[in-house]
């Protein structure tokens, strides 16, 4: 960052691979599937479908919050959204998605401890 000139981020958190801030440094503006990509996508987890997009001014005051289905514009069957300086996107998780992997994971593990003991 030059001294004097602050930085311009949109925020992205929630089930990714790689949540974080992203840098504006030579446009205004971003798609959020870019910022997907950016951040190595989304988990097995992840409920895009329930994507919240929160609008934060340059006086960090919210002005909007709006939810939209990720998968839709993923796929190319919605328009993609621009974000712009101050814009955070959080991506939930699916509860029943994380519950059956940790099942599975357990299950594996419980299986090769017990062929193990054989």
């Amino acid at each position: 960052v030059e001294p004097g000139k602050r930085q311009r981020l949109v925020y992205i958190s929630g089930e990714l691979n790689r949540p974080g801030a992203i840098e504006l440094m030579t446009q205004d503006r971003v798609s959020i599937s870019k910022i997907i990509a950016m951040a190595g996508g989304l988990t097995r987890t992840a409920s895009p479908k329930k994507t919240m997009i929160r609008r934060i001014n340059s006086k960090g005051i919210e002005t909007s919050i709006s939810f939209i289905d990720l998968n839709r514009i993923l796929s190319g069957k919605a328009k993609d959204v621009e974000l712009g300086e101050g814009d955070v996107v959080v991506i939930p998780s699916d509860q029943l998605k994380g519950f059956m992997q940790s099942v599975s994971t357990s299950a594996v593990s419980t299986g090769i401890w017990i062929l193990g003991t054989l």
